[in-house]
């Protein structure tokens, strides 16, 4: 099993639990942090998480809810994530991507934050604001995750001929780390054995 840990981040590439190792590359719990932790540096990088939302159903609605394997993927996402120490977990208004990282919220004590998936100007708000340490984690779409983590700075990996995120695919994780006038990403399969279902087309 490969793992890739960022300060306190461990993933586990094709499984859906931290890595056996994780515990030596997380931060502490919560509990057992110093009661006056050190102020934030200004400079302080921000760490991103990107995740298209995870397989939806073919119902032939608009705003589809996600299949049993959506599921399994999304409560793969807080095993891998809970230690991460998010401190945003943001979504578009769809069922599909609020039902990805709201089980992430809830492990972690967060609300989630729901941007129209389609309000540029909201999530460049959003994002560029975030403060001095952040580590955020955002739920989107095969279209809408290339272009914020483009606007960002950054590079979401192959894309399809319309600059999008095949449409079957819902592994990609996309990590970044924004630094004064810096940008640097990483881009990840997560949770593979998760079992994908074809996708219906059309808008994701």
């Amino acid at each position: 099993m490969r793992c890739f840990a960022l300060g306190g981040l461990a993933l586990a590439l094709g499984a859906c639990a931290p890595c056996p190792d994780a515990a030596s590359s997380v931060a502490p719990a919560a509990a057992d942090a110093p009661a006056s932790a050190p102020a934030v540096a200004p400079d302080e990088p921000r760490t991103i998480v990107f995740v298209r939302h995870a397989e939806k159903a073919s119902d032939g609605t608009q705003d589809p809810p996600l299949t049993e394997a959506g599921e399994a993927r999304a409560q793969c996402l807080v095993a891998m994530l809970r230690s991460f120490g998010a401190t945003h977990v943001f979504s578009t208004d769809l069922v599909r991507t609020r039902s990805t990282v709201e089980p992430l919220a809830e492990a972690v004590g967060l609300s989630v934050e729901v941007i129209a998936a389609d309000d540029a100007h909201a999530w460049s708000r959003a994002l560029e604001g975030l403060p001095a340490g952040a580590r955020a984690v955002v739920a989107g779409h095969s279209n809408t995750i290339p272009a914020l983590v483009q606007a960002l700075g950054g590079e979401a990996g192959e894309l399809d001929d319309d600059g999008n995120i095949p449409h079957d695919e819902y592994d990609r994780m996309i990590v970044m780390v924004r630094g004064p006038g810096t940008a640097t990403t990483s881009v990840f399969e997560y949770c593979a054995n998760t079992a994908a279902t074809p996708d219906p087309g059309g808008a994701d």
